[in-house]
């Protein structure tokens, strides 16, 4: 997603919509990750 620009906003979107429940603990952790990056740069902007 990096090599593309994908921001964090597109990653949620992505994620939100692909569940998997042997992969679901991967998923939790990366989407609890963005959500926290979207909050810290929505706070800076």
């Amino acid at each position: 997603m990096i090599a593309r620009g994908e921001t964090v906003e597109s990653l949620l979107s992505y994620a939100e919509n692909a569940y998997c429940p042997p992969t679901s603990m991967v998923k939790d952790v990366v989407l609890s990750a963005a959500e926290d990056l979207r909050d810290k740069i929505t706070k800076v902007i």
